[in-house]
């Protein structure tokens, strides 16, 4: 084997590194300053028609821009998403109150309704007047002052006959026959009750009894003008 130079120094590999570091270092400080004198140089040139070194997008040439190319447009972009809702505005100051509209005119007056039932039968009143001891026909008699007293019912505002009452009877006369009739003020003949009995000092018959010409009749109250009885012993 033959012997090494005299100028050969064997390193570690620690120290080839170290070395390999610092030149790798020393590379890229010379590239950087290169970098920033180009810089320099470019900044303070004067602005030309030729093309400008810029050190970025945003630098301005002040050129206007021309449209040298003769390419069909591109395609219209896609529409953007819709805006958000605006926030409601403020209510508008009231309106006007309004007039009163005109009173319309009265309708027609409606059909008539169907009349009401009946009422029903009103209270007793005494008639008109008291008959005493009236044409009593029969000579004879048990009595000749007898108070006879008339009452009547209300139907429909009319006022019938109801009852006929006797009173200040004599003794004598209980037990006797008695025909009764109601006249009007011609003395014809509205109503009559044959062959009743005097049962005591006072008596009377209601309405239900009284007929002309055999059959029950309905008399008016205003329509009685006189009472004529007969009593026979």
């Amino acid at each position: 084997m033959n012997p090494l130079p005299e100028f050969y120094e064997p390193i570690s590999e620690f120290e080839m590194w170290r070395d390999y570091r610092e030149k790798r270092n020393r590379r890229a400080f010379y590239f950087l300053a290169l970098l920033l004198v180009l810089l320099i140089v470019a900044s303070s040139l004067p602005n030309s028609d030729g093309p400008v070194f810029g050190t970025g997008n945003t630098q301005n040439t002040n050129q206007p821009e021309t449209n040298s190319g003769s390419g069909a447009p591109g395609e219209d972009g896609v529409d953007g998403l819709n805006g958000l809702n605006g926030q409601d505005g403020k209510d508008g100051a009231p309106g006007p109150a309004g007039q009163n509209g005109a009173d319309g005119s009265p309708g027609p007056q409606g059909p008539a309704g169907a009349q009401g039932p009946a009422g029903s039968t009103g209270s007793s009143s005494p008639s008109s007047g008291t008959v005493t001891g009236q044409a009593v026909v029969r000579v004879g008699a048990c009595d000749s002052n007898i108070t006879v007293s008339l009452r009547s019912r209300l139907i429909s505002g009319v006022f019938y006959f109801k009852q006929i009452l006797f009173s200040d009877i004599n003794a004598s006369c209980i037990g006797n026959s008695i025909d009764i009739y109601l006249l009007d003020s011609a003395n014809d003949e509205l109503a009559s009750y044959i062959g009743g009995t005097i049962s005591g000092s006072t008596f009377s018959f209601d309405y239900q009894v009284f007929e002309l010409d055999g059959s029950l009749v309905d008399v008016a109250a205003n329509d009685i003008d006189s009472v004529a009885i007969e009593i026979a012993e």
